[in-house]
């Protein structure tokens, strides 16, 4: 049905054959990713009693590339085949299953993570001097088969036989959970942690973090899969909640009354009665749900937000909804994304980059972290169940931290002392949330960026050292009060509104201009940004870390199971990181200007004057100087979001006046706020 043959050369090749009886095509995209003499490939796709069943076979030559099999595997599973099918990898792998090795670990792990198994653990070549299980197949069937190894009078090579049973046709949807995350599957998770020694990390070169990386998150990642595995289940049977036994058993007797009633009339009360009562049973049991769901959230206004939406229905306005084809939408809105940052810089003033940032003469010394230290920062991190593409979510991560904590260690400081965060880290899967607008339009969707867990470690292992630089040199403005030990939003809201009442001290009119930037950690420019921290005193190896994390990061888009390729994102900062407001507030950092206050990316400045007109021309002037300095390190300002407001006392007699004028577009109604 399907097969990759050599033009040249002999002993390779894949082939699958199918009964004429079975409905049968070949899976061409697949077998187009065959490499010759590296990875030989072909598949097949098919359906039994209605079920969907996806074969491929693979041969990986002794000689061929190990990274160009796990690269091709790996871009089968994530973006050829549709993983809601019954999926069967067979062939020749030319790896060592049944003994311990690094290559056994790695494919063990990548199938982990699709929910796909070997089935094979007997020897399939013997030869006079070895004994070796080379040859394998795998699948997601989980139950109700068996696999046999089959002499073979051809080959060196036994072959392999896999008898599994369809009992019905069954077209309910499937969807793959990793919902056991009880407390005996946490306990059996750590106390294998527990037996890892590391060996194989610490005999690496010190300076390939990125091979020490991926060591340690491929045991990592096979134990976790292991311990919290992905199952297959119909969708109609996520239910929101389990019946309690007392409702089950309630329930058993109303289902005796109702049989009975059809000859028994007179026990038509005595049901009303029953059926009442099981109603209030099934509101407690619903109300207990709910109650244990928001005290286990580790935000639970946010889970208060989101039952409120499932009770109402409003969540299933949140979903995609863009009459596009489904396969091709998330590269469509991958594009999308990079190329709207792009038309956003594009359409800004641009002005000559320079700053005036004055050379710091002291430089950052990035201190080694040690196992103490590592676990009180990650105690700050929240117990989040969202996770990255590698589908560990924080909760976990923490929990294992204190048997993980000495490895991470020497890996984190291996990275800072050479200067190379691990290019696995740099990873964003962006889910699409509909946010308001034409549901047909990309840009009424909000992106949602989800990073691996284990970067957010290594960020605040290099924010602590930054942060502390930065206080230790005074490098950061007053004006500033984001993400700053000490200060906050209160801060911000009483200084500006101090600085107003001392304005009105001296019977003058103040006039705050509130402006907000477009998409502004996606415009920074990164060539900026270095230069600013080289100036700022970040150079060496901490310099070297911070490029290394800033540059070439990678982006894919998921939308209901259909992935987009990967693109590369050329600026930017990395949205739910840990690192990125911090260096944003850096890169705006020399922003200065008399009555400036700013929270972030949220700029507010305050100025006064006799007469309105007098203040109005001083907001005007300001604010013209902001957009200048916006233009010059290419951020977008948002007119329609940038609003003027006067604050004067119950007793002052001006008259409103209109609008104020900006890079060409005029700035809201002046709005008026009495205060005293």
């Amino acid at each position: 049905m399907s097969c990759f043959c050599r033009e040249e050369g002999k002993h390779g090749g894949s082939a699958i054959y199918i009964k004429d009886s079975i409905v049968c095509r070949e899976y061409k995209n697949t077998n187009k990713l065959s490499i010759l003499g590296e990875f030989e490939c072909c598949a097949v796709e098919c359906s039994l009693k209605k079920i969907n069943i996806i074969v491929l076979c693979i041969y990986r030559p002794p000689g061929g590339s190990i990274e160009v099999f796990f690269n091709q595997l790996e871009n089968i599973l994530s973006n050829q085949i549709n993983l809601e099918s019954t999926i069967f990898i067979t062939g020749d792998f030319n790896i060592e299953m049944l003994d311990e090795n690094r290559n056994k670990l790695r494919l063990a792990t990548m199938l982990n993570f699709y929910s796909i198994r070997t089935t094979v653990v007997n020897y399939t070549r013997v030869t006079e001097q070895t004994k070796s299980c080379l040859d394998n197949i795998c699948t997601n069937l989980h139950n109700g088969h068996t696999s046999v190894i089959l002499a073979s009078h051809v080959s060196d090579h036994f072959g392999q036989k896999f008898v599994f049973n369809i009992d019905k046709n069954d077209e309910r949807k499937f969807v793959r959970k990793r919902f056991l995350f009880d407390e005996a599957n946490r306990i059996n998770f750590v106390d294998q942690l527990k037996q890892q020694t590391w060996e194989d990390i610490l005999v690496i070169d010190r300076k390939d973090v990125n091979e020490q990386w991926k060591t340690f998150i491929n045991v990592y990642l096979n134990i976790f899969n292991q311990s919290f595995p992905l199952t297959r289940i119909h969708s109609n049977n996520n239910k929101k909640y389990k019946k309690s036994e007392r409702a089950e058993e309630i329930k058993h007797q109303l289902d005796i009354l109702l049989v009975l009633l059809t000859d028994n009339p007179s026990l038509k009360e005595q049901y009303k009665n029953m059926k009442k009562y099981y109603d209030s049973i099934l509101k407690e049991d619903k109300k207990k749900y709910l109650q244990d769901r928001i005290m286990k959230s580790d935000c639970k206004m946010r889970s208060m937000w989101t039952i409120c939406g499932e009770l109402t229905g409003k969540n299933k306005h949140r979903e995609n909804n863009i009459d596009e084809n489904p396969k091709s939408l998330p590269d469509k809105f991958n594009i999308h994304l990079i190329e709207a940052v792009q038309k956003l810089v594009d359409e800004v003033h641009h002005q000559n980059f320079f700053c005036d940032i004055e050379e710091n003469d002291q430089s950052l010394f990035l201190r080694p972290v040690n196992t103490g230290e590592l676990v009180n920062l990650c105690s700050r991190l929240k117990n989040k169940h969202s996770s990255g593409y590698d589908d560990i979510p924080t909760s976990i991560v923490k929990l294992s931290l204190v048997q993980i904590a000495s490895v991470l260690c020497y890996i984190i400081n291996n990275s800072m002392k050479f200067g190379k965060f691990p290019d696995q880290l740099k990873f964003a899967l962006i889910k699409p949330i509909y946010k308001k607008g034409d549901r047909n339009s990309l840009d009424s969707y909000r992106p949602i960026s989800l990073l691996p867990s284990f970067s957010k470690i290594f960020e605040l292992v290099m924010c602590t050292r930054l942060l502390d630089f930065f206080k230790k040199c005074n490098l950061f403005l007053d004006s500033q009060h984001g993400f700053l030990k000490g200060k906050s939003t209160n801060t911000a809201i009483y200084h500006f509104v101090n600085m107003i009442l001392q304005e009105f001290e001296k019977k003058n009119l103040a006039i705050g201009v509130f402006l907000d930037l477009s998409k502004a950690y996606d415009c920074v420019n990164l060539e900026y940004l270095l230069i600013k921290l080289e100036k700022y005193g970040i150079r060496g190896k901490a310099y070297k870390w911070i490029e290394s994390y800033l540059l070439d990061r990678k982006q894919q888009v998921i939308i209901n199971e259909n992935k987009s390729n990967i693109a590369i994102k050329e600026r930017g900062l990395a949205q739910g990181s840990n690192a990125g407001p911090i260096f944003f507030i850096i890169y705006i950092n020399d922003l200065i200007m008399d009555g400036l206050v700013n929270y972030v990316d949220d700029t507010n400045i305050l100025v006064s004057g006799r007469t309105l007109p007098e203040a109005v021309d001083k907001a005007y002037d300001s604010s013209s100087r902001i957009c200048d300095w916006f233009n010059r390190n290419e951020l977008a300002l948002n007119s329609s979001k940038t609003n003027i407001m006067v604050f004067r006392t119950k007793n002052s007699r001006v008259t409103p006046t209109g609008t104020i004028n900006l890079n060409g577009n005029e700035i809201g109604t002046v709005m008026w706020k009495k205060l005293g």
